[in-house]
C-alpha cells in the first residue's frame, strides 16, 4: 500500500512539472523573451530555462543560477536532484522559440511524498496489529460459539452410562454437520436402548419359561435326597 501510494503521488508530480514545462514552452514559443517570463519561485517548485550551451537564462526566484540537473539539450527526462538537501522530481523538456531552441528544467519537490507515505505507514505499524487482534478476538469467539455444541454433545455423551440410555444430546437447531451429527447421536442412541430392551425382554421370558423346569427338577432332587 505505501508503495502504490508513494508511486501514485510521484506520477501526479511528474505530470504536474510536464504540464508547467508546456506551459513554459507555449510562452516561448508565442515569442516571449526568457527574461520576461513570469516563472514565480517557491521552494517546491523550482523552474530553469537553459539555452543551447546550457546556460541558465531564467530561473524561478529560488533556482540559482546552476542547472538543476546534468541533462544534455534536447533530452526529456525525469531525474531526482538534490536542491537544499530535499529531494526534488526534475522534467526536462525542449522546445524551438522565435528567440533559439531551450531547454526548460521544472522540478516539483517530493518532500510531501515522504510525508504522505510516512503518515500511512505510522497508521499501518498501529493499525494492522490492532487489524490483526480486533480480527483473530473475533474469530476465537465465533468458532467458540460454532464449537460450544459439540462440547455440549460430548459432555453428554460422556455421562451416558448403559443405565441411562434414554438420555439424549442436545441437538443445535438448523441443518449444520453439528446438528447433523446430533441427530446421528441420538439415532445410535435409540438403537442402544431398543437392544437393551430386547435383551431384558429376552432375558424376562427365558426366565419365565425356566421357571417350572427347575421346580420340576429341584423337587425330585429333594425327594432322592429324602429317600
Amino acid at each position: 500500500l505505501v508503495g502504490i501510494l508513494r508511486a501514485t503521488l510521484t506520477e501526479t508530480v511528474l505530470d504536474g512539472i510536464e504540464q508547467r514545462a508546456a506551459d513554459v514552452a507555449a510562452e516561448l514559443m508565442e515569442g516571449i523573451p526568457p527574461d520576461q517570463l513570469m516563472l514565480g519561485g517557491s521552494d517546491d517548485l523550482l523552474i530553469q530555462v537553459l539555452d543551447d550551451d546550457g546556460a541558465v537564462v531564467a530561473a524561478s526566484t529560488e533556482s540559482g543560477d546552476r542547472p538543476l540537473a546534468d541533462l544534455e539539450p534536447g533530452v526529456s527526462a525525469t531525474v531526482e536532484v538534490r536542491a537544499d538537501d530535499d529531494p526534488y522530481l526534475a522534467y526536462v523538456t525542449r522546445t524551438d522559440a522565435p528567440g533559439g531552441t531551450y531547454s526548460i528544467l521544472v522540478a516539483r519537490s517530493l518532500d510531501f511524498v515522504a510525508e504522505a507515505t510516512e503518515l500511512v505507514g505510522s497508521f499501518l505499524v498501529v493499525g494492522i496489529p490492532s487489524l490483526l487482534l480486533v480480527v483473530a478476538v473475533t474469530a476465537w469467539l465465533m468458532v467458540g460459539r460454532a464449537l460450544a455444541p459439540v462440547e455440549a454433545i460430548r459432555r453428554e455423551v460422556d455421562e451416558i452410562s448403559g443405565a441411562e440410555l434414554h438420555r439424549r444430546v442436545p441437538a443445535p437447531v438448523g441443518g449444520d454437520e453439528i446438528a447433523r451429527l446430533a441427530a446421528t447421536m441420538n439415532r445410535m442412541l435409540d438403537r442402544l436402548e431398543a437392544a437393551q430392551a430386547r435383551q431384558r425382554q429376552l432375558v424376562a421370558d427365558t426366565s419365565h419359561e425356566l421357571r417350572s423346569p427347575i421346580a420340576t427338577i429341584r423337587q425330585h432332587v429333594e425327594v432322592a435326597l429324602a429317600h
